[in-house]
C-alpha cells in the first residue's frame, strides 16, 4: 500500500522584527511606510526586587510612544495581530498499490524492483477538513476517519499523518499601526542589609593549664541585625596545672592536681621522728620488708632502705641482674636483687679473625622493628652489661596489617608517610626505612597512633625504601606494602660534615639506634656491643675540655659531635657534649670506662668538667631511669648540667643524671 500525503494548513507569512506583549494576541512589529519615530523608553513601574535583602536584580516596565512623521500612517513600526485557531487541512490524498509496489510521488507510480511500473489500484482524497476545539482550550481535535468516509485501506495512514489533537496555530492575522510599546526589562536595586549571623571558632589556648586565653578567630563577619561576632577573648584551661607529691616527711598522703583538671592519688611519706630501714621477710620478693625506726637507731641486721618513701612495704631493690658474658667484659659488679651488689669475673679476650681489609663491611646490627617483649618488665636497675632474661612471652593480641603505604615528598631531605590504619587492636605504629627492599636498618620503634608520619634527614636523591607496621603493646603485627623512592639511584646515603670520615660509609647501622625524623636527637641514640674494630664516628676532640667523675673513676676528654644528617653520632670512648633546648648535656656510650657506671653514682656526689684549666664543680642532685620518649621533656635550669647514657640491658631506656652547679 503506498500513499502521498499533502498538508496545507491556513495561516500567514509572518515578517517582523522584534516581540512585544499587547494583550492576549500575537503581536509581531513589521515596518511602515512613513516618516513617523518613536520616543524614548520612558519607566512606567518601579524595580520590582528577586530577593528581600541586600542588593540584587529585578524586572520594570517601560513604554515609549509614536511621535508622527510626515507620513500617512503613524510609525515606520507597527505591529500584527492574530487570532489563535484551529488548522484547516486540504488535499490530503492516499494511493493504493498492489501487494510489494511502493507508491513514488515523482511519477504518479507503483514501483517494484525488476517490475515495470504500475499505475495506482485506487486514489482516496479528501479536499479539506477542520480540526475544532477540544476540552483542552489550547488544543484541537480533528473529526474521525469514518466521518470523514476513508476506506479501510487509507485509515492508518489517515491517522498516523493527522494527530487526533493539534495545537491552536495563528489565524487572521492583520497589521495594526502602533501608537505605544511596552517592555519589560532587567533592573537592580539595593535592598536593606541581609541579616547574617557571625560564623567564627576560638583558636588554641595559650597555655596548657593555670588559665590561658583564646582568641575569636572571624570566618564570616556579621551583617544587618545578624548576631555579632565575640569582641574579647575566652579564658581556656582554667585548671590548676600538675602538682608534684609532697616528699617532706611526715605527710600523710592525700591527692594534688594533675595538670590535667583532675586530682592524682600521693602516698605518705615517712615519719619526721623515723626512718626506714630494711629487714629480713620471706614474704618479700627481694626478701626485705621497710619499717621504721627511730633516727638514732642503727640495727645490726637490715639495712638502709635507699629508695621509695611508704613504711612496712616491701623494700623496692633493684631487680637482680646477670654477670656479663661477651668477650672481653672486665671484672665489675652487679645488682643482686636485695639491695647490695655482686661480683662479676672479667670474661675472656675476644679473638679476631682475618684481617681487617682497608674499607669495612659494616652490618646493620640495629632494627626499628621491636620483638615482642613481656607484658610487664622491670624499669629500673643497674646497666653495665649481662645478658638478658629467659625468653619474653606476651599475651597481647596480634594487630592488623596497615595498607596502601604511600610517599609524598616534602622537600629534597623530607617525607610524609601515609597509610591506612591497620585493623584493631593497636597501641602504635613502627616505621622502617633502608636503602633497598629488605634492608630496613633504621626508624622509631613507636612514632604514636596515627597513619601519617614526617621522615627528615634523608640524604637527597638517595634511594630510600619504606614499610609500617601495628603494634599492639608487646605484640608485633605483619609489616604493609613498601614503597621506594628514587628507584635505581646511585647516590650514597652519606653524611654532610667537614669531619667526615670516608670509611664511615655505612655508620648508621655500625652506631644503630633510632634514627628517624624529628625524634632523631643525641639523647635518644641507643648503641650496641662495640668491638676493637669500630669505625670512626668523624666526632673532633674539643680542645681543653674534659669531664670527671671521681666516684666512679671517670675523667674523659670532651668531643664536638659530628652529624650524619640531621643526627648525632656517639663513638667508642667518646663523651660529646652539646645544648639541647637549653639544657647542657653530656652523652657517653655504657662502655665500663666511660658512662656505663652512671647507675652507681649517689646523690651528692662530685661531678667535675673543665674548660682550659678552668674547673666547674657539681652535685648529683637527681638520678632518673626513664624511657627514650621520656627524655625530651627533663628540665633544667642554668646552673645545671645533664648526663645521659643508654642503658645495655633495657636499650630503650635512660640512665640520667642531673647534677648542680657548687655554690
Amino acid at each position: 500500500m503506498t500513499k502521498t500525503l499533502k498538508l496545507f494548513i491556513v495561516s500567514s507569512v509572518l515578517l517582523f522584527t522584534a516581540f512585544f506583549s499587547l494583550g492576549s494576541k500575537t503581536i509581531n512589529l513589521v515596518r511602515a511606510d512613513d516618516d513617523g519615530s518613536w520616543g524614548p523608553w520612558v519607566d512606567t513601574s518601579s524595580c520590582v526586587p528577586n530577593a528581600s535583602c541586600g542588593t540584587t536584580t529585578g524586572t520594570k516596565s517601560q513604554q515609549r510612544t509614536c511621535v508622527d512623521g510626515d507620513g500617512e500612517c503613524e510609525c515606520k513600526l507597527a505591529h500584527r495581530e492574530c487570532d489563535k485557531g484551529c488548522p484547516t487541512v486540504t488535499n490530503w490524498t492516499a494511493h493504493k498499490c498492489s501487494p510489494e509496489y511502493k507508491y513514488e510521488s515523482e511519477d504518479g507510480k507503483c514501483h517494484k524492483k525488476n517490475h515495470d511500473p504500475q499505475s495506482p489500484l485506487e486514489t482516496f482524497t479528501i479536499p479539506s477538513f477542520n480540526y475544532i476545539k477540544s476540552e483542552d482550550p489550547n488544543k484541537c481535535h480533528r473529526p474521525t476517519g469514518s466521518s470523514l468516509a476513508v476506506p479501510s485501506w487509507a485509515e492508518d495512514d489517515f491517522n498516523k499523518d493527522n494527530p487526533e489533537h493539534r495545537d491552536e496555530v495563528d489565524i487572521n492575522c492583520h497589521d495594526v499601526p502602533a501608537e505605544s510599546q511596552t517592555q519589560n526589562v532587567t533592573c537592580s536595586v539595593r535592598l536593606v542589609a541581609c541579616d547574617v549571623d557571625c560564623v567564627f571558632h576560638w583558636g588554641s589556648c595559650s597555655k596548657s593549664c593555670g588559665g590561658g586565653t583564646q582568641e575569636v578567630i572571624i570566618d564570616t563577619p556579621s551583617s544587618g541585625n545578624g548576631k555579632e561576632c565575640p569582641s574579647e577573648p575566652q579564658s581556656c584551661n582554667t585548671f590548676n596545672c600538675e602538682q608534684a607529691c609532697p616528699e617532706d616527711c611526715g605527710y600523710e598522703g592525700g591527692t594534688v592536681d594533675d595538670g590535667n583538671g583532675g586530682q592524682k592519688e600521693c602516698p605518705a611519706t615517712n615519719s619526721c621522728s623515723t626512718k626506714r630501714w630494711c629487714f629480713e621477710d620471706e614474704e618479700s620478693s627481694t626478701g626485705y620488708i621497710a619499717r621504721a625506726i627511730p633516727l638514732n637507731e642503727n640495727p645490726t641486721e637490715g639495712k638502709p632502705w635507699e629508695s621509695g618513701k611508704m613504711i612496712n612495704k616491701y623494700c623496692a631493690y633493684a631487680a637482680e641482674e646477670q654477670c656479663p658474658t661477651q668477650c672481653g667484659q672486665q671484672a665489675s659488679e652487679v645488682n643482686d636483687g636485695k639491695g647490695g651488689k655482686k661480683q662479676c669475673a672479667a670474661t675472656k679476650e675476644c679473638e679476631i679473625s682475618g684481617t681487617p681489609s682497608p674499607t669495612p663491611t659494616v652490618t646493620p646490627t640495629v632494627t626499628p622493628v621491636p620483638t615482642a617483649t613481656p607484658t610487664e618488665s622491670p624499669v629500673g636497675g643497674g646497666d653495665n652489661g649481662g645478658s638478658n632474661p629467659g625468653a619474653p612471652v606476651c599475651n597481647d593480641a596480634k594487630p592488623g596489617t596497615p595498607s596502601n603505604l604511600r610517599v609524598t615528598r616534602i622537600s629534597s631531605t623530607q617525607v610524609r608517610l601515609d597509610w591506612d590504619h591497620a585493623s584493631d587492636p593497636h597501641t602504635s605504629y613502627v616505621v622502617a626505612y633502608g636503602p633497598s627492599i629488605g634492608n630496613y636498618p633504621w626508624g622509631s620503634p613507636n612514632v604514636g597512633n596515627s597513619n601519617s608520619y614526617t621522615v627528615n634527614s634523608l640524604t637527597p636523591g638517595a634511594q630510600y625504601c619504606f614499610y609500617v607496621r601495628a603494634q599492639n603493646n608487646c605484640m608485633p603485627g605483619d609489616k604493609s606494602n613498601e614503597v621506594c623512592i628514587n628507584v635505581g639511584s646511585t647516590v650514597k646515603i652519606l653524611g654532610v660534615t667537614d669531619n667526615y670520615n670516608p670509611l664511615v660509609d655505612g655508620i648508621r647501622e655500625s652506631y644503630g639506634g633510632d634514627i628517624l625524623g624529628a625524634t632523631t636527637e643525641l639523647m635518644a641514640t641507643a648503641e650496641v656491643v662495640y668491638s676493637q674494630n669500630k669505625l670512626p664516628s668523624g666526632n673532633t676532640l674539643a680542645s681543653g675540655q674534659s669531664i670527671s667523675i671521681p666516684r666512679l673513676g671517670v675523667n674523659q676528654p670532651i668531643y664536638n659531635p659530628a652529624r650524619i644528617g640531621d643526627d648525632y653520632t656517639v663513638g667508642h670512648q667518646e663523651v660529646l657534649h652539646t645544648t639541647i633546648d637549653g639544657s647542657s648535656v653530656y652523652y657517653g656510650h655504657n662502655g665500663y670506662d666511660v658512662f656505663g657506671g652512671l647507675y652507681k653514682t649517689n646523690i651528692g656526689d662530685q661531678v667535675v668538667t673543665n674548660n682550659n684549666g678552668v674547673d666547674a664543680g657539681y652535685q648529683v642532685t637527681e638520678k632518673l631511669f626513664v624511657h627514650k620518649s621520656q627524655v625530651d621533656s627533663i628540665k633544667t635550669s642554668g646552673d645545671q648540667i645533664v648526663l645521659v647514657t643508654c642503658s645495655f640491658t633495657q636499650p630503650d631506656y635512660r640512665i640520667v643524671i642531673k647534677a648542680s652547679l657548687t655554690k
